[in-house]
């Protein structure tokens, strides 16, 4: 056999691990004995019918005689009958699956069989080699013959020995050359062996076995469905057909062959995780996560099983979540409810059971899935909990800043956030994140020390920092003139306090003018001379800074800067004929 049964083993947390396809065995050449020479054991042909036995002894023993080429030698009768009396058995009462049993206790790679039946008055002889272990088959002979013509039977069966030993010879080179990792090799000795051999399953299997390598998945899915043709329910190539089929995305064809595996192989835990691996690499999480669940009716407590389930359910969720229209008065469908609740619960359990052993990820897990349900409570709880478990978990505490933002406390998230640093220095964008955190609940001058820690540890570059400040300023203080002093006050400080590049400081320059510019319009309003003195300097300099930034509106596009700046002139035309009228 070519593929090596997958074993228990004890499985390290699901999505931390790459699994690797099914593992091949490649059979080990047999060593040659006799100056070199492979030996055959030949126990007499036997009748099966009432015919004597006196021909099948004959026959056999000028067999024995006969084999003695290059490559080959028979076992002599004597040499076979005292390896017999080791074993309590004697060679003239050898069947053929005595025979073979015997072989592989004394490492003789190769037994040839023969039985013979009366066909009228002539004798029917049919003759096959085995090999030991592989048991596989190879026809040397089946013809009619005379009932006294041993000799005739002798060479036509040795006729057609040479034939057979290179067929033999070719299965090895192919199983030698898989077992060195050679895939060139075993690619041209494999499919040789094919052409000589057609009926050899180890030779198909270990050619199957080097395009998995080579990842030439159709054709070992060609030779592996070739040999369920003949044995439908051989559980190692049932495996490997159902990988070589799962990266082909053939997700029926995968569940099919894994389904007919698990059939066979109920309780193995090991292999089930990998076909739910296996389905979803090939993007059926759903289906990865159905095979969990079956299992688990069997097997409710294995630990294995439940981190599976919980973060394919997971999974799943997100993925069902994704795919619902959403609103303000829309409703989370309840089957999505369902698994983002078992989720959390199965992966807390897992965490709660293997305590430190298992992994802060099914807590975070376990909290984004209670979030979704709008359950920040129950979040923070939770996380709080797998504190107590991995108090040094960087990840964790970041996690726990995330539920305090969103429960809106923003002194905790940033609490949260440098617990986390403490852990790990070098948590990605942690400090970027702690300034966004208090930009967004509006205390700019707050979050900034963090802002420019980030642009110092590497997190961000000046320009982002900048964007997230513009941003804050354009949408709580320039869009819709909601509060202009505000955004023209933070567009200062992004100014003054961040080294943006030279292309974003046209950008803040141009919308701090243009902010500048609508407060001045405000401002003038009242049309008198003192209105016009304060305001005719804002409109300037809100020329000058739109100025300033006219290569962002070149390549943004975002407003016609010419018509703009029109009207920025015949603001200031209008507050200087005021002031002149005036004196």
């Amino acid at each position: 056999m070519i593929i090596r049964q997958l074993k228990e083993r004890a499985l390290i947390p699901l999505f931390l691990v790459l699994m690797a396809p099914p593992v091949l065995l490649v059979p080990q050449a047999a060593e040659a004995q006799d100056g070199g020479r492979f030996r055959v054991m030949i126990p007499n042909l036997t009748p099966t019918d009432d015919t004597r036995d006196r021909f099948g002894s004959r026959v056999a023993n000028n067999l024995r005689n006969s084999i003695d080429l290059d490559t080959h030698v028979g076992l002599s009768e004597r040499d076979m009958d005292r390896a017999a009396r080791d074993y309590g058995m004697r060679a003239n009462q050898l069947g053929c699956l005595e025979a073979r049993q015997l072989a592989a206790l004394i490492e003789i790679p190769l037994v040839m069989c023969g039985v013979y039946n009366r066909e009228g008055d002539q004798l029917r002889l049919q003759a096959t080699v085995y090999t030991v272990p592989g048991a596989e088959e190879y026809p040397v002979g089946s013809f009619l013959i005379a009932e006294n013509d041993e000799r005739g039977a002798t060479e036509r069966i040795m006729s057609n020995f040479s034939s057979m030993v290179e067929q033999v010879r070719f299965v090895g080179f192919c199983g030698e050359a898989y077992a060195t990792n050679d895939w060139d090799r075993a690619l041209q000795f494999c499919t040789q062996a094919l052409q000589l051999a057609p009926e050899s399953q180890s030779a198909r299997i270990a050619l199957g076995g080097t395009h998995m390598e080579l990842e030439n998945f159709e054709e070992a899915l060609s030779m592996f469905q070739q040999v369920l043709r003949v044995d439908e329910w051989n559980g190692d190539v049932l495996l490997n057909a159902g990988y070589a089929a799962s990266q082909l995305a053939k997700v029926e064809d995968a569940r099919g062959y894994y389904t007919r595996y698990l059939d066979i192989n109920p309780g193995s835990t090991a292999i089930r995780l990998r076909v739910a691996f296996d389905l979803a690499q090939a993007g059926d999480v759903e289906g990865a996560m159905d095979f969990v669940k079956e299992g688990l009716e069997s097997n409710p407590d294995d630990m294995g099983l439940l981190e599976a389930y919980g973060s394919y359910a997971f999974r799943v969720a997100l993925e069902r979540q994704s795919m619902t229209p959403t609103g303000q008065d829309t409703d989370m469908p309840s089957e999505i409810a369902t698994l983002f609740r078992e989720a959390s619960e199965v992966l807390m359990r897992v965490v709660e059971e293997e305590g430190a052993e298992s992994n802060p990820v099914y807590v975070i897990n376990a909290v984004r899935a209670y979030l979704q349900l709008e359950q920040p409570q129950e979040a923070l709880r939770t996380v709080e909990r797998g504190l107590q478990i991995f108090p040094d978990a960087a990840n964790l505490w970041v996690e726990k800043g995330a539920v305090h933002n969103r429960m809106q406390d923003p002194d905790a998230a940033v609490a949260a956030f440098e617990r986390g640093m403490r852990a790990d220095p070098n948590l990605p964008n942690i400090r970027a994140r702690m300034g966004n955190t208090l930009v967004q609940a509006g205390r700019l001058s707050d979050g900034l020390p963090y802002l420019k820690q980030a642009i110092e540890a590497g997190e961000q570059t000046a320009d982002q920092v900048g964007n997230t400040i513009f941003g804050d300023a354009y949408s709580n203080g320039i869009q819709n003139n909601r509060d202009l002093e505000y955004g023209i006050r933070t567009l200062v400080m992004a100014k003054e306090d961040i080294p943006v590049s030279a292309e974003f400081r046209q950008q803040l320059d141009f919308w701090h003018g243009y902010a500048i510019f609508q407060r001045a319009i405000r401002r003038q309003e009242p049309n008198t001379v003192q209105s016009a003195q304060a305001t005719l300097p804002e409109f300037r300099q809100a020329r000058e800074l739109m100025q300033a930034g006219q290569g962002y509106v070149q390549r943004t596009g975002v407003v016609q800067l010419g018509p703009l700046l029109e009207n920025v002139g015949t603001y200031i035309e209008i507050q200087e004929a005021i002031i002149r009228r005036g004196r």
